[in-house]
C-alpha cells in the first residue's frame, strides 16, 4: 500500500503540521488512498511518494495543488501510478519551460532595444510642417504602431506565461520571473506611450498643416491674381465718364480685397497654430510664408486704397475742372465774339459803357480761370502719360486766351475811352458841315436861275466865305476821325472813314462847284486859289499824317504776323483751333482796317489831282509802298487763314480716324497678350482657334481703316512743319507699326493654331491607339507565364513581337508628330508633349526588349519546360497514388501486409530521386527564364510536388516507426501480459481454497483486461483528438496570417513613388525599413505555419492534406510577392537616398557659394581711377575670378549628379530639380560674365588710369610753373628776355598738346569704364587742367597783343626783322589757337529745322563749351551771351506760356553773334 508525505520545502513546521492533521484524521499514519475520502496537499511545493512493495523508489513531485479521488483501492493503484509518474517527468519539463521563456525575453528585450533606437532616432527627427513630409512621417509612426501593436500578443503570451511558471518555479527563479517581467513591461509601457503619442501629434499636426494648406493656397493664388490685376490696371485718366467707369472698377477689387481680410486672418491664425506644434527650421519657413502673405497683402491692399483715394480726390477734381474749362470755354467763346462785334462810333459812350461790362465781366473771370488752373495742377498731380500733356496744354491754352481777352479788352476800353472825345469832337464837326453842306447844296440848287447876276456873285462871295469858314471844322472831323478809326478799327472806323470821305467829297465838291461857277472871276478868286492851295498842303499833311499811322499799324500788324509766322500751324487739334481763332481775329482786325486804307487811297487820288507834281510822286510813291505792304499783309493773313482752317479740317480727320484705332490697337493688343499659350487639347485648341478667327478677321476688316489713318495722317503731313512733322510720322509709324505687329502675332498664332490642330488631333489619337495597344501588350505579356512544355506561348510571343515590330512605324510617326506640335508648343505644355514622347518611346523600347527577351527566353526554355513537364506528371501520378494508398492503409495498421506495402513505398520512393533532381534542375532554368507568374507557377508546383515528396518520405518513414514501435509496444504487452499470467497461476497454485483462488483471480483478471484496454482506447482518442485541434489551430494561424498579408499588400500598393527631396526620401526610406522589419518578424510565424504544415500533412488524411497544401501554396505566393516587393522599394529607396545625399552635398555648399559670391561681387566698389588702387583692386578681384574658375568644375559635378538623380525621380519632382539645376547654371554664369567683365574693365582702365594720372601730373606741374611765372611777369613792354620766355612757353604749349591729348583721351575712357564718384573726378580733373591750359594760352595771347606796339616800336628802332616776324608768328599762332578753342560746337541742322528736344541738347553742349567745365543750371553760372529775358534753363519753366523752342533759337544766335562767329552745320554733335 502506497503512503503520500506532505514535504513543503525546507519547513519543517509546516511539514509537522500537516502530518500531525493527516495522522489525526485518519488515526495513522499518512496514507495515499481511502475509500470515499478526499486528501487535499495545499501549497506543496514538492510531495515524495513511496511504495509498498518497494519502499526505496521515492518520487519528488513538483506541485501547486493536488487532490486526489480514491474509491476501489485496487482499481486506482494503477491511476495514481500513472499521475504519480507524470509529475514526476514535470519536473526536467519546468525547468525546460523556464529557459524557453528567458529565451523569448530576450528576444523580445532585443526587438524593444532596436525598436526603442528607432523611437530615439524619429524624436530626433521633430514632426515637420510639410504636408509631404508630415504624411510620409505619420505613414511611417503608422507602421512603426501596427509593429509594436502586432507585437502585443508576443509580449501578453510572455506574460501568461510567466504567472504560469511563477505558481511552478522555485523561489528564485519566480523572483527571476518576476523581475524580468517587470524591467520588460516597463520598457513596454514607454515604447506603446511614445509610439502613440507621437502618432496622436502627428495626427494633430498633419491636421493643422491641411488647414493651413486649404487655407494658405487659395490666398496666394488670390493674392497673385490681385497683383495681377493692380499691375495691369490703366494710368488714372483724367475724363470723368472714363474715371467714374474706373472708380466702379477699382471699388470691386478694394471690395473683394476687404473681403478677404478675414481669410487672411484666419490663414494667419491658422499657420500661427501650425506653428505652436511646429519646430526647428519649420518654423521660420511657416513664419516667413505668413510674414510674405501679409506683407503682400498690405501691398495689395495699400495700392488698392492709395488708387481708390486717388480717384475719389481726382474725380472731383477732373469733373470741377472739365465743368470750370467748358463753362470758361463757353464764356471765351461769348466775350471773343462780343469784343469781335464791338465797335466805336461817334460819341458811342454805350460802347465805351458795354466795353467796361465786357472788361467788368473779365476782371471777375480772373477768379473762375485761377480756381481752373489750380485744379488743374492738382489734377496735374493725379494724372500720368498723354493726360498731362493734355492737360497742360488745355491749362497753357485757357491762360493764353484769358490773358488775350483780357488784354484786348483793356487795350480797347482805353482807346474807347481816348477815342469818346476825339468821337464827340468829330460827331460835332460832321454835324455842322453836313447841316451846313445841306444848305449850301439846295442853295446852289436854286441859285441856277439868277446865273451870272450880281446878286449870284455876292451869293458866292458868301459862299466862299462859308467855306473859309467851315475849313477848321473840316480839319477837326480829318482829324479827329483819323485818330477814331486808329483807336478803333472795324466797322466803326468803317462808319467814320466814311462819313468823312462823304463830307470831303460833298466840301470838294462845293468848292469845285463854287470854282466852276465863277470862271469868269477867276482874277478875282485867285487869292482865293492861292489860299485853296496852303489848304492842299495842309491835307496832303493830313494824308501823310494817316499814312504814318497806317504804316505804324502795319509795322505792329506784320510784327504779329511774322511771330505767327516762326510759330507754324500746329497739327494738334487743340492748338490748331486756338491758332485758327487767333487768326481770325488778325485777319478781322486787318479786314476791319481795310475801309481806312480804301480811304486813305481815295483822299490820294483827290489829293494827287490837286497837289503839286512834287507831292504827287511823293504821295504815289508812298501810296505804292503802303499797298505793297497792305497786299502783302491781306495775303498773308488770308493765306494763314486758309492754311489753318485746312490744316484744321485735315487734323479733325486725322484724329477722327486716328485715336479710334488707337483704341482699337490697345485693346486688341490687350487681347492678344491675354491669349494662353497654345495648349494641346485638340477640343480647346479648336475653341482657341475659332475665337482667334474672331480677332484675326477683326485685325483684316480694320486694314482699310488703318490706311485710311496713314493717308489722312500723310495729307496732314504735306501742311505740317517743324516739330509737328516728327510727331506726326512717328504716331504714324508707330499706328503701323503697331497694326504690323498684331497682324503678324494674329496672322502667326492663326498659322501655328492651323498648323498644331491637326497635329494635335493626329498626336492624340496615334498616343491614345499606342497607348492602348501598348496596354493591351503589357497585359499580355504580363499574364504570359512558361508552363512546362508551352509551345502555344512560345507561338504567342512569336506573335506579339510581330505586333511591336509592325507597330514600329506608327511609333515613329507619332514621335514625328509630337516633335512638330512641340515647335508649336509653349510653357508647360512642351514638358507635357515631352513626357508623352518619352513615356511613348519607352514604353515601346521596354516592350520591344521585353517581348525579344521573352521570346529568346521561351525558345531555351521550351525543351526545359517538356522535360520538367514530364517529371511533374510522372512525380503527380505517383503521388496521386502513394498518398491514395496511405489514406486506405490506416484500417490495416500494424499488420504485417501494412509493413510490406511501406516497405514497397520506401523503394519507390528511392527510385523516384532522379525524377525529383531533374524537376527541380529543369524548373529551376525555367524560373531563370521566365520570371513573373511563369516562374510563381513552376515554383509553386516545384514546392508542392517536393513537399509532397518530403511528405511521403516522412510518412513513411513515420509510418514505418509507428508500426515498429506499435510492434515493440504488442510485444511488450504481450511479455508482461505472460508475466502477470504467470504470476497469477502461480498464486492461485498457492491457495488454499478454490473458491479463494476464483474470487481473487476474476478481479485480477479484469482488473489486467480492462487496464490494457482502457489505455489503448485512451491513447487512441488522445492521438486523434490533438490531431484535429492542431489542424484547427494552424487553420486559424492561417487565418490570422492572411489578414495580416492583406492588410500589409493594401499598405504596400498605397505607398508614394520615392521623391527626391532629402527629408521626404528619409521618411519614406524609415517607414519602409519598419515595413520591412514588420515582414522579417513576421518569418518565424511564416516559418512555423510551414513546419506545422508538413508535419500535418504527414498524419492527416488525403482532404486535410490536399486542403492544407492549398493554403501552403497561396501563402507563400502572396508571402513571397510581399518580400520581394517590400526588398526592392528598400533598395530603391536606399539608392535615391544617396543620389539625393550627393546631390545635397553637391549642391548646397555651392548655392552659399554662389551668394557668398555674389555679396563679395555686388559689394565691389565702382571701378577707381587711382592706379595704386585699381592695381589693389585688380589682384583682389583675380583671386575671386580665380575662385570661380576653380569652381566651374563642382557645379559641372553638381549638375551631373542632380542629372543622375533626375534619372530616380518622378512627378513634380523632376522639374523641382530641373529647375533648380537651370538656376545654379544660370547664377554661376551670371557671376562669371560679371567677373570676367569687371577683371576686363580693370585690365583696359588700369594702362589708361596710369596714362591718365602721368599726363595730369606732368601737366599741373608745368601749369604751375607757368602760371607762377606769369603771375611774377611785368606788365611793361616785353623784353627781350621776356620775348624769349614766352617764345620758350610757346615751345612748351606745343609740347603739352600731346599730354593734354592724352589726358582727354585716357580720361574719356577711364569715365567710360568707371562712372559715379571716379568718373566725376576725372572729369573735374580735366575740366581744371583745360581751363588752366586754355587760360595760359589766353594769357600768352594777351601777353603779345599788349606789347604789339611797343614791338613795332621797337622794330623801327633796330630790332631785327627776323625776330619781329617770329613774334609776329607766335601772336598768330596764339591767337589761332584760342579761336579754335573758343570755337562753338557745330549744329547738326539748319537752326529753323531744329527740333526743341535738339536745341535744349546743344543748348546744354553750348554752354558747356563756353564755359569749360561742367554746369548745373544755376543763375551764377549764367554764360556771358545768355540774354537777360530769357530764363538761364534749357527747359521751359512752369507758368512761362512762350513759345520755348523760339527762345532757344533766340539764345543759340545770341552765342554766335557774341563770339562773333557764323553756324558751321554738321551731321552730329560729337563734337
Amino acid at each position: 500500500m502506497a503512503s503520500v508525505i506532505c514535504v513543503p520545502g525546507n519547513n519543517e513546521a509546516i511539514l509537522l503540521e500537516v502530518g500531525a492533521k493527516v495522522s489525526a484524521k485518519f488515526q495513522g499514519p499518512p496514507v495515499g488512498y481511502y475509500e470515499a475520502e478526499i486528501v487535499d496537499i495545499l501549497e506543496c511545493v514538492e510531495y515524495e511518494v513511496s511504495f509498498e512493495d518497494n519502499p526505496k523508489k521515492k518520487v519528488k513531485v513538483g506541485a501547486e495543488k493536488v487532490q486526489f479521488f480514491i474509491k476501489d483501492p485496487g482499481k486506482k493503484v494503477h491511476s495514481l501510478k500513472r499521475k504519480v509518474s507524470a509529475q514526476g517527468k514535470r519536473i526536467p519539463q519546468t525547468q525546460a519551460q523556464v529557459s524557453e521563456w528567458e529565451a523569448k525575453v530576450e528576444t523580445l528585450s532585443e526587438w524593444l532595444s532596436d525598436t526603442e533606437e528607432l523611437v530615439a532616432n524619429q524624436l530626433q527627427r521633430p514632426p515637420s510642417s510639410q504636408l509631404k513630409i508630415i504624411e510620409a512621417q505619420l505613414q511611417e509612426q503608422k507602421l512603426l504602431k501596427r509593429l509594436v501593436d502586432d507585437k502585443k500578443p508576443t509580449v501578453d503570451s510572455l506574460k501568461q506565461e510567466a504567472k504560469q511558471l511563477s505558481s511552478i518555479a522555485d523561489p528564485g527563479d519566480r523572483r527571476n520571473i518576476q523581475q524580468q517581467l517587470t524591467d520588460l513591461f516597463q520598457r513596454w509601457d514607454a515604447l506603446t506611450i511614445n509610439t502613440t503619442d507621437r502618432k496622436q501629434k502627428l495626427e494633430d499636426i498633419l491636421e493643422a498643416a491641411k488647414d493651413f494648406k486649404d487655407a494658405f493656397d487659395p490666398l496666394v493664388e488670390w493674392v497673385e491674381a490681385t497683383e495681377r490685376k493692380l499691375s495691369s490696371q490703366q494710368p488714372i485718366t483724367t475724363d470723368p465718364a472714363k474715371m467714374e467707369a474706373d472708380t466702379t472698377e477699382h471699388q470691386a477689387i478694394t471690395r473683394d480685397i476687404a473681403d478677404h481680410r478675414e481669410a487672411v486672418e484666419d490663414a494667419v491664425e491658422t499657420g500661427k497654430s501650425l506653428l505652436a506644434q511646429t519646430t526647428g527650421d519649420d518654423v521660420h519657413v511657416i513664419q516667413e510664408r505668413l510674414d510674405i502673405l501679409e506683407d503682400r497683402y498690405a501691398n495689395i491692399s495699400s495700392t488698392a486704397n492709395g488708387r481708390q483715394q486717388r480717384l475719389q480726390q481726382a474725380l472731383p477734381l477732373a469733373r470741377k475742372f472739365k465743368d470750370a474749362t467748358e463753362k470758361l470755354s463757353d464764356w471765351l467763346d461769348k466775350v471773343e465774339a462780343d469784343m469781335g462785334t464791338a465797335e466805336v462810333a461817334a460819341g458811342s459812350e454805350q460802347e465805351l459803357e458795354r466795353f467796361r461790362v465786357i472788361t467788368k465781366d473779365i476782371t471777375d473771370h480772373r477768379a473762375a480761370v485761377e480756381d481752373a488752373v489750380e485744379t488743374g495742377n492738382s489734377l496735374l498731380t493725379q494724372a500720368t502719360g498723354d493726360d498731362v500733356h493734355v492737360i497742360q496744354e488745355r491749362l497753357d491754352i485757357l491762360e493764353d486766351r484769358y490773358a488775350n481777352i483780357s488784354s484786348t479788352a483793356n487795350g480797347r476800353q482805353q482807346r474807347l475811352q481816348q477815342a469818346l472825345p476825339l468821337a464827340r469832337k468829330f460827331k460835332d464837326a460832321t454835324e455842322k458841315l453836313s447841316d451846313w453842306l445841306d444848305k449850301v447844296e439846295a442853295d446852289m440848287g436854286t441859285a441856277e436861275v439868277a446865273a451870272g447876276s450880281e446878286q449870284e456873285q455876292e451869293i458866292f462871295r458868301e459862299y466862299k466865305k462859308q467855306v473859309d469858314g467851315h475849313k477848321h471844322l473840316v480839319a477837326n472831323m480829318n482829324e479827329a476821325g483819323a485818330k477814331v478809326m486808329e483807336l478803333s478799327p472795324g466797322e466803326g472806323a468803317r462808319s467814320v472813314e466814311h462819313k468823312i470821305a462823304n463830307i470831303n467829297q460833298r466840301y470838294d465838291s462845293v468848292i469845285a462847284a463854287l470854282s466852276g461857277k465863277n470862271g469868269d472871276s477867276l482874277n478875282v478868286l485867285a487869292q482865293q486859289e492861292e489860299e485853296g492851295l496852303t489848304q492842299t498842303q495842309a491835307q496832303v499833311s493830313e494824308w501823310e499824317a494817316k499814312v504814318e499811322t497806317l504804316s505804324e499799324w502795319l509795322s505792329d500788324t506784320e510784327e504779329l504776323v511774322a511771330n505767327q509766322l516762326q510759330r507754324p500751324p500746329s497739327s494738334q487739334l487743340k492748338i490748331i483751333e486756338a491758332q485758327l481763332q487767333e487768326q481770325k481775329l488778325l485777319k478781322r482786325l486787318v479786314d476791319d482796317k481795310k475801309p481806312t486804307v480804301d480811304s486813305l487811297k481815295q483822299e490820294a487820288k483827290q489829293l494827287s489831282s490837286i497837289a503839286d507834281p512834287g507831292d504827287r510822286r511823293n504821295i504815289q510813291q508812298q501810296l505804292t509802298d503802303l499797298f505793297q505792304r497792305w497786299d502783302a499783309l491781306t495775303i498773308n493773313t488770308t493765306d494763314r487763314k486758309q492754311k489753318l482752317e485746312d490744316i484744321l479740317e485735315a487734323a479733325k480727320d486725322f484724329k477722327d480716324a486716328f485715336d479710334p484705332l488707337v483704341e482699337w490697337v490697345e485693346a486688341t493688343e490687350r487681347k492678344l497678350s491675354s491669349q494662353q499659350p497654345i495648349t494641346t487639347d485638340p477640343a480647346k485648341m479648336e475653341a482657341d482657334t475659332t475665337e482667334h478667327q474672331v480677332i484675326t478677321k477683326d485685325i483684316t476688316d480694320h486694314r482699310a481703316a488703318v490706311e485710311d489713318a496713314v493717308e489722312t495722317g500723310k495729307s496732314l503731313l504735306t501742311q505740317a512743319t517743324g516739330d509737328d512733322v516728327h510727331v506726326i510720322q512717328e504716331r504714324l509709324d508707330i499706328l503701323e507699326d503697331r497694326y504690323a505687329n498684331i497682324s503678324s502675332t494674329a496672322n502667326g498664332r492663326q498659322q501655328r493654331l492651323q498648323q498644331a490642330l491637326p497635329l494635335a488631333r493626329k498626336f492624340k489619337d496615334a498616343t491614345e491607339k499606342l497607348s492602348d495597344w501598348l496596354d493591351k501588350v503589357e497585359a499580355d505579356m504580363g499574364t504570359a507565364e512558361v508552363a512546362a512544355g508551352s509551345e502555344q506561348e512560345l507561338e504567342r510571343f512569336r506573335v506579339i513581337t510581330k505586333d511591336i515590330t509592325d507597330h514600329r512605324a506608327a511609333v515613329e510617326d507619332a514621335v514625328e508628330t509630337g516633335n512638330s506640335l512641340l515647335t508649336q508648343a509653349t510653357g508647360d505644355d512642351v514638358h507635357v508633349i515631352q513626357e508623352r514622347l518619352g513615356i511613348l518611346e519607352d514604353r515601346y523600347a521596354n516592350i520591344s526588349s521585353t517581348a525579344n527577351g521573352r521570346q529568346q527566353r521561351l525558345q531555351q526554355a521550351l525543351p526545359l519546360a517538356r522535360k520538367f513537364k514530364d517529371a511533374t506528371e510522372k512525380l503527380s501520378d505517383w503521388l496521386d497514388k502513394v498518398e491514395a494508398d496511405m489514406g486506405t492503409a490506416e484500417v490495416a495498421a500494424g499488420s504485417e501486409q501494412e509493413q510490406e506495402i511501406f516497405r514497397e513505398y520506401k523503394k519507390q520512393v528511392d527510385g523516384h530521386k532522379h525524377l525529383v533532381a531533374n524537376m527541380n534542375e529543369a524548373g529551376a532554368k525555367v524560373m531563370e527564364l521566365s520570371p513573373g507568374e511563369g516562374t510563381r507557377s513552376v515554383e509553386h508546383k516545384i514546392a508542392n510536388i517536393n513537399q509532397r515528396y518530403d511528405s511521403v518520405i516522412a510518412a513513411v518513414q513515420h509510418r514505418l516507426e509507428v508500426i515498429q514501435a506499435h510492434c515493440a509496444d504488442i510485444k511488450d504487452t504481450t511479455n508482461r501480459m505472460d508475466s502477470e499470467l504467470s504470476a497469477t497461476q502461480a498464486r492461485l497454485d498457492a491457495l488454499e481454497l478454490e473458491e479463494d483462488q476464483h474470487a481473487h483471480i476474476e478481479p485480477l483478471q479484469t482488473q489486467v483486461d480492462t487496464s490494457g484496454l482502457m489505455a489503448d482506447l485512451e491513447a487512441v482518442n488522445d492521438r486523434w483528438n490533438s490531431l484535429a485541434s492542431k489542424v484547427s489551430e494552424w487553420e486559424a494561424k492561417m487565418e490570422t496570417l492572411s489578414e495580416w498579408l492583406s492588410d500589409t499588400e493594401e499598405l504596400v500598393t498605397n505607398q508614394r513613388p520615392p521623391s527626391s527631396q532629402l527629408k521626404i526620401i528619409e521618411a519614406q526610406l524609415q517607414e519602409q525599413k519598419l515595413l520591412k522589419r514588420l515582414v522579417d518578424d513576421k518569418k518565424p510565424k511564416v516559418d512555423s505555419l510551414k513546419q506545422e504544415a508538413k508535419q500535418l500533412s504527414s498524419i492527416a488524411d488525403p482532404g486535410d492534406r490536399r486542403n492544407i497544401q492549398q493554403q501552403l501554396t497561396d501563402l507563400f505566393q502572396r508571402w513571397d510577392a510581399l518580400t520581394i516587393n517590400t526588398a526592392d522599394r528598400k533598395q530603391k529607396l536606399e539608392d535615391i537616398l544617396e543620389a539625393a545625399k550627393d546631390f545635397k552635398d553637391a549642391f548646397d555648399p555651392l548655392v552659399e557659394w554662389v551668394e557668398a559670391t555674389e555679396r563679395k561681387l555686388s559689394s565691389q566698389q565702382p571701378i577707381t581711377t587711382d592706379p595704386a588702387k585699381m592695381e589693389a583692386d585688380t589682384t583682389e578681384h583675380q583671386v575671386i575670378t580665380k575662385d570661380i574658375t576653380d569652381h566651374r568644375a563642382a557645379v559641372e559635378d553638381a549638375v551631373e549628379t542632380g542629372k543622375s538623380l533626375l534619372t530616380q525621380a518622378t512627378g513634380d519632382d523632376v522639374h523641382v530639380i530641373q529647375e533648380r539645376l537651370d538656376i545654379l547654371e544660370d547664377r554661376y554664369a551670371n557671376i562669371s560674365s560679371t567677373a570676367n567683365g569687371r577683371q576686363q574693365r580693370l585690365q583696359q582702365a588700369l594702362p589708361l588710369a596710369r596714362k591718365f594720372k602721368d599726363a595730369t601730373e606732368k601737366l599741373s606741374d608745368w601749369l604751375d610753373k607757368v602760371e607762377a611765372d606769369m603771375a611774377t611777369a611785368e606788365d611793361a613792354a616785353m623784353s627781350e628776355q621776356e620775348q624769349e620766355i614766352f617764345r620758350e612757353y610757346k615751345k612748351q604749349v606745343d609740347e603739352h598738346k600731346h599730354l593734354v591729348a592724352n589726358m582727354n583721351e585716357a580720361g574719356a575712357k577711364v569715365m567710360e569704364l568707371s562712372p559715379g564718384e571716379g568718373a566725376r573726378s576725372v572729369e573735374h580733373k580735366i575740366a581744371n587742367i583745360n581751363q588752366r591750359y586754355d587760360s595760359v594760352i589766353a594769357a600768352l595771347s594777351g601777353k603779345n597783343e599788349d606789347s604789339l606796339n611797343v614791338s613795332a616800336e621797337q622794330e623801327e628802332e633796330g630790332l631785327p626783322q627776323t625776330q619781329a616776324q617770329q613774334l609776329q608768328e607766335v601772336i598768330a599762332q596764339l591767337r589761332r589757337e584760342v579761336e579754335d578753342l573758343r570755337r562753338l560746337p557745330e549744329l547738326p541742322r539748319k537752326l529753323e529745322d531744329m527740333s526743341q528736344d535738339e536745341m535744349r541738347t546743344y543748348v546744354g553742349i553750348l554752354v558747356r563749351n563756353v564755359l569749360r567745365r561742367p554746369f548745373k543750371w544755376k543763375e551764377e553760372e549764367k554764360p556771358p551771351f545768355w540774354p537777360c529775358d530769357i530764363p538761364f534753363s534749357s527747359r521751359r519753366p512752369s507758368g512761362n506760356t512762350t513759345n520755348w523752342s523760339d527762345k532757344m533759337r533766340i539764345v543759340i544766335k545770341a552765342a554766335f553773334t557774341y563770339y562773333d562767329q557764323k553756324p558751321v552745320i554738321t551731321r552730329g554733335m560729337n563734337n
